[in-house]
């Protein structure tokens, strides 16, 4: 794999997504990441880790300007369209000083795949399909006090973006979600883990990942993203990745119909 796309994985959890990407029924998805990545340079390919894989083929299909563009660019596309949107930053008193979900304070940390990543979830959740599956599924977990509710989020056939939702491995706590193997299979060609933070329509306090969250990426690698009742018609979204970086995108409206 890493001679073929120039990705070279590294922990567990990288290996075994570099073999499931190389098992034949996924031979169409590697033949479409070989094509994304070899319009990158080669810069930037060879920094990339595997969850740029599923973000890269998702780009050449809905926005291939971002495949080459610069990151600086990016940074600011994500800049003006999260500006003015309502956010809301958990407590994380005690757990040490300094964390912030904040872009600005996240720049640094940000490499080609969080700012694509980010720049593809403000698309994907533009569109009115997804955002009513969105709302209406996190009805339903604000009402099921068994667990969280949770998924991917990727591309559809046609190129749309669509949300598939996998029931939890088990029911242990209306304040956690067991992601089951199959969400795995599907997450390794999808660009984006995702679960709720919707117990409640003011669920403020707890908007954006928490310390299971950060350590499920840590030992994922996934990109992933959060979604959080702010009001009946508001959920925030945060996008985070392994080593605790977390940007808070804003919230988006409850589409009507």
């Amino acid at each position: 794999m890493s001679s073929e796309l120039g990705v070279l994985p590294v922990t567990r959890e990288e290996i075994l997504w570099a073999r499931q990407l190389c098992e034949p029924s996924r031979a169409e998805f590697f033949a479409e990441a070989r094509d994304a990545l070899a319009r990158m340079s080669p810069e930037r390919r060879e920094s990339l880790e595997i969850r740029a894989i599923p973000v890269a083929v998702a780009c050449m299909k809905r926005r291939s300007d971002l495949l080459v563009a610069d990151e600086a660019a990016i940074f600011e596309e994500v800049v003006r369209r999260i500006d003015g949107r309502r956010k809301a930053s958990p407590d994380f008193t005690g757990y040490g000083n300094g964390f912030s979900e904040n872009l600005a304070m996240q720049r640094d940390k940000l490499v080609w795949t969080d700012l694509a990543a980010m720049a593809l979830a403000l698309d994907l959740l533009a569109e009115k399909p997804l955002a009513l599956h969105l709302f209406e599924q996190a009805d339903r977990d604000r009402e099921d006090r068994t667990t969280e509710y949770g998924g991917v989020v990727g591309l559809d056939a046609s190129g749309r973006g669509e949300i598939l939702e996998f029931p939890p491995r088990s029911k242990a706590s209306d304040v956690r979600f067991e992601s089951p193997q199959a969400l795995f299979d599907a997450l390794y060609t999808r660009p984006f883990h995702y679960h709720n933070h919707t117990q409640k329509y003011d669920n403020s306090d707890y908007a954006g990942p928490h310390m299971g969250d950060f350590t499920f990426a840590d030992s994922t690698r996934c990109n992933g993203l959060v979604f959080t009742f702010l009001s009946a018609d508001l959920l925030g979204v945060d996008f985070y990745r392994h080593g605790r970086v977390v940007v808070d995108l804003g919230a988006i409206e409850r589409p009507e119909g």
